[in-house]
C-alpha cells in the first residue's frame, strides 16, 4: 500500500501536462491485476469492494462473496489512516462500495425472502460462538450509522423475522430462534434485582458466550447485548412470564378451558400488584370467559367486557344494548376460592380495561352547533379542536333509566373541569372561538334527573332536595353548575332576593344588571367595547327592520380598531339580500367578547328587531311561555350603563381598588414594603370613606337582644343595611330605642 502513496491523485492539482499521466495510471489499475486486496492478492478493481474496515474484519471474502452473491468479489485492502495519500488514492480509482447501507439492506432483503432467510440462517449456524459476538457487536455500528440516514427501522424490523438470535435449549444444544422469543439468562439479567421465577426448560435463553462469556474485549461485548436488547430479546422476569402465559391462549375460537386458567389469573393479579403500569399486554388477549347468547362460554378480552352483579353493582347490565359489551362470567369467584377476594379480583379487572362505568371522552368540535367558526380558515398544525362527550350519549339520555341516569351523574362528577368548554381555531392567525361542549348542551337540554317524585327533571328544574340518594351532589369541578343545575330554585332564594332588593334600591332592575353593568364599565375602561349613538338604536316608526342595526355596544377589534360595519339601507328587500351575502358583524365579533357582554349585544341586538308577532298579519294571541324557554325581554342597556356612570362610577372604581389592595397584600410576604404600602392605603381609604363630605349614616334594627355576658350591653339585630367597617371610629352617634309601650329611649 505504500507505493500508493507517490502515486498521483485528484488533489495535487497538478499541471494539465500531467493529466493524461494520472489518467493512464487509473485506467492501469482499472484493467490489470495491480490493486492491492485484504487477502494480500493483486486484482482488477473492476472485481473488489470496497468499505469500512470494520466490516471487512468480520465479514470476509467468503461471508463477503455469499451475501452479495457474488463469487469472484473480494475485498480491497484499505489504507493505513483515512484521509492520506494512499486513501485519496484508492478513492480516485471509484471501486464499488459495500458499506453500511448496503449492509442494512441486504438484512431486509433477506427478511423478506423465505428461501434467503432459510440460507441465511444455515449460515449463522456455521459460525462459533466468538465470531457470533462479532457479529452481533458489527450489527449495532451498523444502526449507528444507518439511522442517521433514516433507515434504522430496515435493520431492525429484517432481525425480527430471522431465526438468527443463537440459544441453547434444554438439552444445552444451540439452535436459533426469533429475537421475541429469546431471553437473556436470569443470572445475569437480575443480578442485584429481585428474585426472578423459575426457568422453565422450554424458555430459550440467549446462550452467554454470545454476548457474556469469551476473550473478546468488554466493549465488543456491551455492543453484541446492546443489539440483542434492541431487536426485541428480554430478560426472562415476571412480566416476560406474563407475557408467554398470555400468548397459550386461543387465538381462535376454542372453548376448551385449561386447567391452569385460575392459577394464571391469580398470577396475572399478583404481578399487576407488583408492576402496576404494565396493563397494556393485558387489554387486547381474549383470556377472560364470558357467556354467550346460548350461555355458552367464550374467551373474550378485557376492552369488550363491562362489570356488573355479583362483583360490582355498575348498572353497566342494563344498558348493555347500548355499550354492546359483554358480561363477564359470574363464576369466577367460586372458582377462584380463598386466594382471591372480591375485591382483589374487581380491581385487577377494572385495572386491566374492563369497562366498569361511563367515561367523558375527547372528540373533535365540527358536530357543536355553538362552534360557528369550523369551516373558515385554511386547517393548520397549530389548528384547536377540541371538545367532550360521552360515547352514546343520546341513548343512554333517551332510555329514561335509573341505571343509565346514575352512570351519567356519576361520570359527570368524575370529569375534570376542562370538559365543560369546546375550543376551536383553524390556524394561529385566528381567535380561538369557545362555546359549551357538546356533552354540556345534550344534558343541559334533556329530562334526565330522576326526582324523589318519580320524574325526569331537566337541570335546571332539580333540587339537591330532590335527589335521590343514587346521586350525591359534589360540585368541586363545577360541571353541575355547567349544565345549570337548580338554576330555578337559586333564582327564588332569599340570598338572590335579597340581592336584588338592595339593587332594586340603586336604581336597577335586578342584581343581575348590576353584574352587567359592572362588567360593561370595566369592558369600556379596558377599550373593549365603546358607545354609539342612540339614534342609530332607535327602532323606525313604521315597524318595518329598516336596514342593518347597530348595536350601543360596540365590540372592539383584537388590535383595538372598530370593526366595519354593514351600510345601512332603507329598502326592506335590498337589505335582505344584504343580510344573506354577508355575515352579521355582532356575530363576527361575539367570538372575542366575555359572556356577559356577548349576552348583553344579543339581548340589545334583538331589541332592534321586529318580533314574529310584529311582522305578521296582526295576529294578538301568544303562545304559552315553556319554563325551559323563557327568554328576559330585550333591556336598553345604554340607558344602565349612563346611570351606572353618573351615579356609582366614583363608588365602583373605589371599590375595585380596595378589591386590588387586597389581593396585592395577600399575595405579598408580611411585612414586607409593598404588604405595608398596601395597607397603608386601604387604611387611607378606610379614614376618608368614614369622614367624606359629613356623611351621615342612619341603620334601623329590628330585633334588639340582652348580651348573657353583661346586662349592660346589648345587642342589635338585623340591621337595614350593610355596616361599613369604619363605624368602629365615628363619634357622635345617637341610638333610639322603642320600646314596648311605645315609649323611646337613648
Amino acid at each position: 500500500m505504500s507505493l500508493l502513496a507517490v502515486l498521483p491523485n485528484e488533489d495535487d492539482n497538478l499541471p494539465e501536462f500531467y493529466e493524461p499521466l494520472r489518467t493512464s495510471i487509473v485506467r492501469a489499475f482499472q484493467n490489470d491485476k495491480l490493486m492491492p486486496t485484504k487477502n494480500g492478492s493483486y486484482l482488477k478493481t473492476g472485481d473488489l469492494y470496497q468499505g469500512p474496515a470494520e466490516i471487512s474484519s468480520v465479514i470476509d471474502d467468503n461471508d463477503l462473496s455469499y451475501l452479495t452473491n457474488v463469487d469472484a468479489r473480494l475485498w480491497a485492502a484499505n489504507a493505513p489512516q483515512k484521509g492520506q495519500r494512499e486513501d485519496k488514492f484508492v478513492d480516485s480509482l471509484e471501486i464499488d462500495q459495500w458499506a453500511w447501507t448496503q449492509l442494512s439492506n441486504t438484512i431486509k432483503q433477506t427478511s423478506e425472502d423465505e428461501k434467503e432467510k432459510i440460507r441465511f440462517e444455515k449460515w449463522i449456524s456455521e459460525k462459533r460462538d466468538n465470531w457470533m459476538t462479532r457479529f452481533y457487536a458489527l450489527m449495532e455500528s451498523c444502526h449507528e450509522n444507518t439511522m442517521r440516514t433514516y433507515e434504522e427501522g430496515d435493520l431492525v424490523e429484517g432481525w425480527g423475522d430471522l431465526n438468527a438470535i443463537r440459544v441453547t435449549d434444554r438439552k444445552g444444544s444451540s439452535k436459533h430462534t426469533k429475537p421475541l422469543n429469546a431471553f437473556f439468562s436470569s443470572k445475569v439479567a437480575n443480578r442485584g434485582r429481585k428474585k426472578s421465577p423459575a426457568v422453565s426448560a422450554k424458555i430459550l435463553l440467549v446462550k452467554r458466550e454470545v454476548y457474556e462469556k469469551g476473550r473478546l474485549g468488554g466493549t465488543t461485548k456491551k455492543a453484541a447485548r446492546d443489539f440483542l436488547e434492541r431487536v426485541g430479546v428480554r430478560e426472562y422476569d415476571q412480566s416476560a412470564e406474563c407475557e408467554r402465559t398470555l400468548n397459550r391462549y386461543p387465538k381462535s375460537e376454542n372453548k376448551r378451558i385449561p386447567k391452569s386458567h385460575y392459577g394464571d389469573i391469580l398470577t396475572f393479579i399478583a404481578f399487576l400488584n407488583d408492576h402496576p403500569t404494565e396493563v397494556d399486554q393485558f387489554r387486547s388477549v381474549r383470556f377472560l370467559l364470558t357467556p354467550d347468547d346460548k350461555q355458552n362460554l367464550q374467551w373474550s378480552s378485557p376492552d369488550s367486557i363491562f362489570l356488573d352483579e355479583p362483583f360490582e353493582r355498575t348498572g353497566l347490565g342494563s344498558v348493555s344494548a347500548i355499550h354492546h359489551k359483554k358480561e363477564l362470567w359470574s363464576e369466577y369467584l367460586e372458582h377462584l376460592g380463598e386466594k382471591c377476594s372480591r375485591e382483589e379480583f374487581v380491581f385487577f379487572l377494572k385495572k386491566i380495561g374492563v369497562m366498569h362505568q361511563l367515561k367523558v371522552s375527547e372528540t373533535n368540535a365540527l358536530n357543536n352547533s355553538k362552534i360557528t367558526t369550523k369551516w373558515q380558515g385554511r386547517l393548520t398544525h397549530t389548528q384547536i379542536n377540541i371538545d367532550w362527550i360521552i360515547q352514546h350519549l343520546e341513548e343512554y339520555l333517551s332510555k329514561r333509566h335509573l341505571a343509565a341516569s346514575c352512570l351519567i351523574w356519576n361520570a359527570l362528577l368524575q370529569a375534570e373541569k376542562k370538559v365543560a368548554i369546546a375550543e376551536y381555531r383553524p390556524n394561529q392567525s385566528h381567535p380561538i372561538e369557545k362555546a359549551e361542549s357538546q356533552l354540556v348542551q345534550h344534558l343541559k337540554s334533556c329530562a334526565w334527573i330522576p326526582g324523589i317524585d318519580g320524574c325526569f327533571h331537566k337541570p335546571q328544574n332539580m333540587t339537591r332536595d330532590m335527589l335521590l340518594k343514587e346521586f350525591p351532589y359534589n360540585d368541586q369541578n363545577g360541571l353541575l353548575s355547567a349544565i345549570g343545575f337548580a338554576e330555578k330554585s337559586k333564582l327564588t332564594s332569599d340570598e338572590f332576593r335579597a340581592r336584588d332588593a338592595d339593587a332594586k334600591k340603586l336604581g336597577f332592575v335586578s342584581a343581575t344588571e348590576i353584574d352587567e353593568a359592572l362588567e360593561l364599565l370595566r369592558a369600556k375602561r379596558e377599550g373593549r367595547i365603546r358607545e354609539v349613538s342612540t339614534a342609530d338604536f332607535e327602532q323606525p316608526k313604521s315597524g318595518g327592520y329598516a336596514g342593518q342595526t347597530t348595536s350601543p355596544i360596540g365590540a372592539l377589534s383584537e388590535d383595538g380598531n372598530e370593526p366595519t360595519s354593514q351600510p345601512r339601507d332603507t329598502d326592506r328587500s335590498q337589505t335582505a339580500d344584504v343580510e344573506e351575502s354577508s355575515p352579521d358583524p355582532l356575530r363576527k365579533r361575539e367570538m372575542t367578547m366575555l359572556p356577559v357582554l356577548r349576552r348583553i349585544n344579543k339581548r340589545i341586538h334583538d331589541k332592534g328587531k321586529p318580533s314574529t308577532s310584529e311582522a305578521s298579519d296582526g295576529a294578538k294571541h301568544e303562545r304559552p311561555e315553556d319554563d325551559d324557554d323563557a327568554i328576559p325581554a330585550p333591556v336598553d342597556y345604554s340607558k344602565i350603563i349612563a346611570h351606572a356612570e353618573a351615579r356609582n362610577a366614583t363608588e365602583i372604581a373605589q371599590l375595585e381598588r380596595q378589591q386590588e389592595l387586597l389581593n396585592t397584600s395577600i399575595s405579598l410576604p408580611r411585612y414586607s414594603y409593598g404588604w405595608f404600602l398596601a395597607l397603608l392605603e386601604l387604611e387611607c381609604m378606610a379614614s376618608s370613606e368614614k369622614n367624606a363630605n359629613g356623611k351621615t349614616i342612619s341603620i334601623s334594627f329590628g330585633n334588639i337582644e340582652k348580651d348573657a355576658v353583661s346586662s349592660k350591653t346589648i345587642i342589635l339585630k338585623e340591621p337595614s343595611r350593610f355596616i361599613p367597617q369604619s363605624v368602629e371610629e365615628l363619634s357622635g352617634v345617637r341610638v333610639d330605642l322603642q320600646l314596648d309601650d311605645g315609649r323611646t329611649g337613648v
